[in-house]
């Protein structure tokens, strides 16, 4: 029997860095990873944090909010509150803003008083979730028709392999008389698009206890941040609704499922309430909607909430 005793020094390096060399083109070969055989993956979205700043509390009948990211981060989503709100201040604007050249991305949001208006002092919190840049992220915006519909909508498609990071909406021309309403379209783990309406106010009943509405022209657009994923596993939207009922205002919470992190959020009130806050807490765990109706009108009415999750 041939007995042979173990390589020492520079034998034991070239059988090392040989077998090192097989282990490589095996891998070639075969497509194998040579290392751990279990790597980590790294999450879609990096680390991302809140901003949220708030307007002067004060009776300014028209509020609009800017929460900027941090330079060098995007934003991937966004929310808003009315702080000391009530059912005739309507949010008519959240839209993510990706900057150009050396500007900020920021979450713009901005609500008005209607027709009826109040005489409260009121504030306007913005909330953007900003993270370094996502491979592959891209905001698609879509503009809806100009008519004067009592309800009127329009969707954002994600492109392609993309999926909903963040949404938005912005409702044009309509003088404080509209409120904007945001849902995420698409199934829970493959959210792929945005839509946002516009609800029309009642306005003051007549004599005859008829609302008149607002007979001017307008129109919406929808935001959707979007970005593909690293795993299929890496999104799932949360859409609580409770039943239908008088309790007013609603207060509706969307968490998200352990391992995963709010990027957005959305809020839908049914005619006749209106969306008064789609906030995000510091820690990203849940969206909270704020939802009240009009206090002249009776009747079970309806809202929900719904949180855009990502590892």
């Amino acid at each position: 029997m041939e007995l042979h005793s173990p390589p020492t020094g520079a034998r034991r390096r070239r059988v090392t860095m040989a077998a090192a060399m097989t282990a490589a083109l095996f891998a070639a070969l075969t497509g194998a990873s040579v290392g751990s055989a279990t790597p980590a993956l790294a999450s879609t979205v990096p680390v991302a944090t809140v901003v949220g700043p708030n307007s002067a509390f004060d009776s300014t009948p028209e509020k609009t909010t800017i929460a900027p990211c941090p330079a060098g981060q995007r934003v991937l989503g966004g929310g808003v509150r009315v702080n000391q709100g009530n059912d005739h201040i309507i949010i008519t604007r959240q839209e993510p803003v990706h900057a150009l050249d050396t500007g900020l991305d920021s979450f713009v949001v901005t609500a008005v008083e209607d027709s009826v208006g109040t005489t409260n002092t009121w504030a306007l919190q913005a909330y953007a979730v900003c993270s370094p840049p996502v491979a592959g992220m891209v905001l698609v915006a879509k503009v809806g028709p100009t008519d004067s519909q009592g309800f009127q909508g329009v969707s954002a498609s994600c492109p392609a392999n993309t999926f909903v990071l963040g949404a938005g909406g912005r409702i044009l021309d309509g003088q404080g008389h509209v409120g904007l309403v945001t849902q995420v379209n698409g199934s829970a783990t493959f959210p792929n698009g945005v839509n946002a309406g516009g609800i029309e106010e009642l306005g003051t009943p007549d004599a005859n206890g008829r609302f008149p509405g607002f007979k001017g022209n307008w129109s919406v657009i929808a935001f959707a941040v979007c970005a593909p994923k690293v795993l299929s596993t890496d999104v799932e939207v949360v859409r609580v609704q409770p039943a239908g009922d008088e309790t007013n205002p609603k207060i509706i919470a969307a968490p998200c499922p352990a391992g995963k992190h709010v990027t957005g959020g959305t809020g839908w009130a049914d005619l006749p309430a209106v969306v008064n806050s789609v906030n995000i807490d510091a820690n990203r765990t849940r969206v909270q909607v704020i939802d009240r109706k009009h206090e002249q009108l009776a009747g079970n009415w309806g809202g929900f909430a719904m949180a855009i999750c990502w590892a």
